[in-house]
């Protein structure tokens, strides 16, 4: 008896995410019907102020001067300033979850000492996850900061050509496609022509994109998982010692799939993973992926 209840509990929980997967495909792909993807009805000056009540906050954690002890991280003022800018137009919405583009900061820095460490004239990266494009930007921004040749290939579902509302300051001058909101933040074309925009879920895309290699990754997409597991080695098999993997949102209370999956791939593979702690939300984390 308990073990067809448990046969019949793993079949429900199958049948449970290929719906949420369906779900995912359906709403995001089709219709764009996502919080990103609404109008920001929050008055401007009360987000700016949202944004700046955080800046000085993260400022104070992430400065050269002010090294976050939970982090162990350092941002240079002129960095901390680009990185909050962007994110004043990426990532500043208005929804219930509270403000935090740290992320973008420890993204900005793991980033930076890759390359400081790699001395490859080309570097591939992968993000699953785009969203309004401030990951994709920082990687980009930091190949061309640092003469790079290389691509950022970054995979969502919502059109990155067609004009919609982003849920952002930007909406109150109307609707912008992704590259144009990207744009308005101040990003040049060099940085632009750097990122390939490339639309659908990751198990869409990853069947048909042919990377040779990957030297680092960003995964920020569907969190379950399935998703997460083929994720993780689709970028394994195609990275070299030394190649990164970062990912967001390592969260066993709200996503068990996530954490299941990164375990499992940390203990299978030859990984060494690291869990860096966030400063303004003790809940949420990233997992380093570095490949020994």
């Amino acid at each position: 008896m308990l073990i067809f209840l448990r046969r019949v509990h793993i079949r429900f929980l199958g049948m449970l995410e290929v719906f949420l997967l369906l779900s995912y495909k359906l709403f995001y792909l089709y219709f764009d019907k996502w919080p990103i993807c609404a109008r920001s009805n929050f008055a401007k000056k009360d987000l700016l102020k949202v944004h700046q009540n955080t800046k000085n906050t993260l400022y104070e954690q992430y400065t050269s001067n002010n090294a976050s002890t939970i982090t162990k991280i350092q941002i240079a003022k002129q960095d901390f300033d680009f990185i909050s800018h962007l994110a004043s137009i990426l990532v500043l919405s208005n929804k219930t979850s509270d403000y935090n583009y740290e992320h973008g900061l420890i993204l900005f820095s793991f980033f930076s000492d890759f390359l400081r460490k790699n001395p490859s004239k080309h570097i591939t990266c992968l993000e699953i996850g785009t969203a309004k494009g401030f990951s994709s930007s920082i990687l980009s921004s930091l190949l061309c900061g640092e003469g790079r040749s290389g691509n950022v290939f970054t995979i969502d579902p919502i059109h990155s050509e067609r004009p919609i509302f982003w849920n952002s300051l930007s909406d109150s001058n109307g609707k912008k496609s992704r590259v144009e909101l990207m744009k308005s933040a101040g990003l040049k074309n060099n940085i632009m022509d750097k990122i390939t925009f490339l639309r659908g879920t990751s198990s869409d895309i990853l069947n048909r994109l042919s990377l040779s290699s990957i030297d680092f990754a960003f995964i920020d997409g569907l969190h379950t998982y399935s998703a997460v597991k083929a994720e993780l080695q689709y970028v394994a098999i195609r990275q070299n010692k030394g190649g990164k993997i970062i990912l967001d949102d390592f969260n066993s209370n709200m996503f068990d799939g996530v954490v299941k999956a990164v375990n499992e791939f940390c203990l299978l593979r030859d990984y060494e993973c690291d869990i860096v702690d966030f400063v303004l939300d003790e809940s949420r984390k990233l997992v380093i992926m570095t490949k020994i």
